[in-house]
C-alpha cells in the first residue's frame, strides 16, 4: 500500500510509503545448469505478512539510504552495496530527466541472509514506489525485467503473492492466492552463504554413488523431486494439509553447514508442528501447523536463542 507523506503547491506527490513482504519457498528445486554455471530452479514462491517498511522522498539530487532500527539488530550498509540502493540507482540512470534525487529510509525487519528475500524485497519496493512517485507508468512485466538485473528473488517481489518461479527465478507465472495460512519463521541467527551451500549441493551431486550418503532420510532425491503435483493442488484450490510433498531440495545441505538445525526441525515437530521445511538457502525454517492453538503456544512457551516470528501467507500487490 502507498500512502502520501505530502505534497507541493500543484499537488505533486513527493514522498510514499511501501511495504517490502518478506517471501518464503514453498516447494524449491534445481533442475539444471546454465552453461554459465548458474543453476536452473523451478520453485513455489509465497510473500507473508513480515516485511520491512520504507519511505521514498524526492530529493534535489543524488541517493540517500539511511537504514532505520526495526525488528532485527544486524548493522547493515547504507552505501552502494545495498539492493534498495541499487534499485534506485538503476531507476535515476534509466529517467534522469524524472529523478533528481531520491532519499530512501529503511526500517528493517526482515532477518538478514535467512532465505527470506530480506534485500530482494526491498529492491523490488523501491522499483514500485518510486515507479509511482514519479509517475513512471512502468507495467509489472516492464519492472520485474528492471529487477531481474538486480537478483533471482527480486522479480518474483514486484507483484508477490504465490507464484511458480523457473529458469534463473525470473521466468514467473501467476498462481491463485492461496489462504492466510498461519506459520511460524524460526531464525537461528546464523548467517548462511548462498554461493556455499550452492556450491556444496553440486559437490554431493556430483560424487555419483555417495549421493546417497549426502541426502539420507531427507526427502527426494534431486533427479526424481518434480513440482506438478503441487501446482495442480494450487491450481485446483484444493485444500493444503502441508503433506502432500512438499520440499526444498537445498535443506539437507544447509542442515550439514549450520550444526543443530536438525535438532530444531525435530523440536518443532515434537511440538505439534505438521510439516517443518527451510526457505531458500536457509537457514530459517518455516513451521506449519493444523491447530491455532498449537502454533500459538509453541510461540507462547518458546524456550531458546532462536527467533520466532509469526507470520500469515499474503496475496500479490496492487501495482495501479
Amino acid at each position: 500500500m502507498v500512502f502520501v507523506i505530502n505534497t507541493n503547491t500543484s499537488s505533486q506527490v513527493t514522498g510514499v510509503f511501501e511495504k517490502a513482504r518478506a517471501k518464503i519457498n514453498l516447494a524449491l528445486n534445481i533442475v539444471g545448469l546454465y552453461p554459465d554455471g548458474y543453476h536452473k530452479v523451478e520453485m513455489i514462491m509465497q510473500s507473508i505478512s513480515l516485511a520491512d517498511c520504507l519511505k521514498l522522498t524526492g530529493i534535489s539530487e543524488g541517493l540517500e539510504l539511511e537504514i532505520v532500527r526495526g525488528g532485527i539488530e544486524n548493522d547493515l550498509s547504507g552505501d552502494s552495496s545495498n539492493l534498495a540502493w541499487q534499485a534506485a540507482r538503476l531507476l535515476k540512470d534509466k529517467f534522469p530527466q524524472k529523478i533528481s534525487g531520491v532519499k530512501i529510509e529503511l526500517e528493517k525487519n526482515i532477518p538478514v541472509a535467512a532465505g527470506l528475500a530480506w534485500g530482494s524485497t526491498d529492491a523490488a519496493a523501491v522499483l514500485r514506489g518510486l515507479n509511482r512517485l514519479f509517475g513512471l507508468h512502468l507495467t509489472r512485466l516492464d519492472l520485474e525485467k528492471l529487477a531481474a538485473k538486480l537478483g533471482m528473488d527480486v522479480p518474483f517481489c514486484i507483484a508477490g503473492g504465490t507464484a511458480l518461479a523457473r529458469g534463473r527465478g525470473d521466468e514467473l507465472k501467476s498462481l491463485p492466492d492461496l489462504p492466510a495460512h498461519r506459520i511460524l519463521l524460526i531464525n537461528p541467527e546464523a548467517e548462511v552463504s548462498t554461493a556455499e551451500v550452492y556450491n556444496l549441493f553440486d559437490e554431493l551431486i556430483c560424487r555419483g554413488a555417495e549421493n546417497e550418503k549426502a541426502f539420507p532420510d531427507s526427502g527426494p532425491e534431486p533427479d526424481s523431486y518434480s513440482l506438478e503435483s503441487l501446482l495442480e493442488l494450487i491450481k485446483g484450490q484444493k485444500s493444503i494439509s502441508w503433506q502432500e510433498g512438499w520440499h526444498n531440495i537445498l535443506q539437507p545441505v544447509t542442515f550439514r553447514l549450520v550444526p543443530g538445525l536438525a535438532e530444531l526441525e525435530e523440536k518443532l515437530y515434537d511440538l505439534g508442528a505438521v510439516h517443518v521445511q527451510m526457505t531458500g538457502s536457509g537457514p530459517t525454517l518455516i513451521a506449519y501447523f493444523s491447530r491455532k492453538s498449537q502454533l500459538e503456544e509453541t510461540l507462547n512457551s518458546w524456550q531458546g536463542q532462536e527467533k520466532v516470528i509469526p507470520a500469515r501467507f499474503s496475496c500479490r500487490y496492487s501495482l495501479e
